[in-house]
């Protein structure tokens, strides 16, 4: 294998971890992780390629245009199980394909194959049996084939197997995982607003103005200041997101540093 073949496979290790991680971790905040959020989606993307990466051309046969059900199919000879995972996997796509399409059709049929066998906790021991057996399924230069690569796959997912997903959708999922459209049409009313609420800046008074008392004066500081207050604090609440403000922009991690404190202080939201 060249450097290149290396650096590739590190590379996606180093994503599949990333994804495993947040999936762990979404478990462990919310109690639940919903098997068609943005967190499995992408997982099961990394793991199907890494699936066909390097596969024998003759594993997938002339018949079938699928070559993850042809490894399933493969699969299902040494592991039981695996067949009643086909028979309700291409159930579930001729149900899907004869409903009328909607905008979540597109969702539920990504990825199906390996979501559904990572929903059904086979797809550890799926990718353990390939793995095992990479020389019957794949070339050399595989990530499956790589003896390294290959068991690190397949003990990553034994964690994530384990989970129990869910197919309700919460009371906020429309805030906290919306879909793609939604975030379009947040991101043109956040540029409307923009427009429609810029207004020239206040005009700073004439040196010509009558001189006020200083008893005035100071009040009329007060107000300005009360004024930022409220305005700071305005801004402050609108980036944090709930079901009547929406997130435009947000950061973590930032550093402050303070021109008065020679050491740091750093802020964590």
């Amino acid at each position: 294998m060249t450097n290149s073949g290396d650096e590739r496979h590190e590379a996606i290790l180093h994503t599949l971890k990333q994804q495993v991680k947040a999936i762990m971790e979404e478990a462990v905040t919310k109690k639940f992780v919903h098997e068609e959020s943005a967190l499995v989606l992408r997982l099961c993307g990394t793991v199907e390629m890494c699936l066909l990466d390097g596969m024998k051309k003759r594993i997938a046969g002339f018949l079938r245009v699928n070559r993850i059900a042809s490894l399933y199919t493969k699969v299902a000879k040494a592991i039981p199980e695996v067949n009643q995972l086909i028979t309700k996997i291409e159930e579930l796509e001729s149900t899907l394909e004869s409903a009328p399409p909607n905008g979540n059709s597109l969702t539920r049929t990504k990825f199906l194959w390996v979501r559904m066998a990572l929903t059904s906790k086979l797809l550890a021991p799926i990718v353990e049996h390939l793995h095992l057996r990479s020389s019957k399924f794949y070339e050399k230069s595989s990530i499956m084939a790589d003896q390294t690569c290959g068991k690190i796959i397949s003990h990553l997912l034994v964690g994530v197997c384990a989970l129990d997903f869910t197919k309700m959708k919460t009371h906020d999922h429309y805030w906290s995982d919306p879909p793609a459209g939604e975030l379009l049409l947040r991101h043109k009313l956040h540029n409307r607003n923009s427009v429609s609420n810029m207004q020239p800046g206040p005009r700073l008074p004439s040196f010509s103005t009558t001189t006020r008392s200083r008893h005035s004066s100071g009040s009329t500081n007060q107000d300005h200041c009360s004024e930022k207050l409220d305005s700071f604090r305005d801004y402050v609440e609108s980036l944090h997101q709930n079901s009547k403000m929406t997130l435009l922009y947000g950061k973590n991690n930032v550093l402050v540093q303070p021109v008065s404190f020679s050491s740091r202080i750093i802020c964590l939201y």
